[in-house]
C-alpha cells in the first residue's frame, strides 16, 4: 500500500504541473500563427515558428530618468532614437534578460518600439502611423532569430516581417530609425536626452 501511494504521488506531481501549462499555453496555441486576415488559426509553420513560445509581454511606457541622473559608463550601449526633436536612449543591458526584449514606448505621442536580441546581438525598432498609444508587442520565442508578436500576427525581430509563409515578404510595422552608440557619444549629442536606464 505504502509503494502504491508513493507512486500515486509520483503522478500527481507530474501530472498537474503538465495540464496546467497545456491550460496556460493552449489559448494561445492557434492563434499565434493566425494572420491579420484569415478569421481562421492556422497551423504552426516550419523553421523558427517551431519554438515554442513563451509569451513575454513588452515593457510598457518605461520609467525615464534625466541624463544626469543615469548613472551610466561612458561606454554602456544605448539604443538612441529621436521623436520630434525629443531624444531618448535605452542602455542596451536593460533589454538582455529573457523578459526584458521589448520596450513598447510612446514619445510625443508616436509610438516606438525598441527591441534587442541578445543572442544574435540585434537591434530593432518599430513605429505604426496611428498616434496616441503604445504598440503591444510581445516577445514569443528563439529559432535562429527572435520572433515577436502583436496580437495573432507573428514576424521577425531582425526583418520586421511576418512569419505566416503566405506573407513572409509582408512587414509587420514600419521600422524606425535609431542609432547604437555608446551612452557618451549620445550623451555629447543630446545632453537633453531622457534614458530608460532599466526595471527596478
Amino acid at each position: 500500500m505504502a509503494q502504491r501511494r508513493i507512486n500515486w504521488i509520483r503522478v500527481f506531481m507530474i501530472a498537474v504541473p503538465v495540464a496546467v501549462a497545456v491550460a496556460l499555453l493552449a489559448p494561445y496555441g492557434g492563434a499565434l500563427f493566425q494572420s491579420p486576415t484569415s478569421g481562421a488559426a492556422e497551423p504552426p509553420l516550419a523553421g523558427p515558428m517551431r519554438a515554442t513560445p513563451f509569451l513575454a509581454p513588452g515593457i510598457e511606457r518605461p520609467q525615464l530618468v534625466a541624463a544626469a541622473d543615469a548613472a551610466l559608463a561612458d561606454d554602456d550601449d544605448v539604443i538612441g532614437v529621436v521623436v520630434n526633436n525629443r531624444p531618448r536612449a535605452y542602455r542596451l543591458k536593460a533589454l538582455t534578460a529573457t523578459y526584458s526584449h521589448v520596450v513598447n514606448d510612446l514619445i510625443d505621442k508616436v509610438p516606438v518600439t525598441v527591441t534587442y536580441c541578445n543572442m544574435s546581438d540585434t537591434v530593432q525598432a518599430f513605429t505604426s502611423p496611428s498616434r496616441g498609444d503604445a504598440l503591444d508587442i510581445w516577445t514569443v520565442g528563439w529559432n535562429n532569430q527572435l520572433i515577436l508578436k502583436a496580437g495573432p500576427v507573428a514576424f521577425s525581430q531582425r526583418t520586421g516581417k511576418m512569419m505566416d509563409s503566405d506573407r513572409n515578404d509582408e512587414m509587420a510595422f514600419p521600422l524606425f530609425p535609431f542609432e547604437r552608440v555608446s551612452w557618451k557619444a549620445w550623451r555629447s549629442a543630446y545632453p537633453e536626452t531622457e534614458v530608460y536606464v532599466g526595471e527596478k
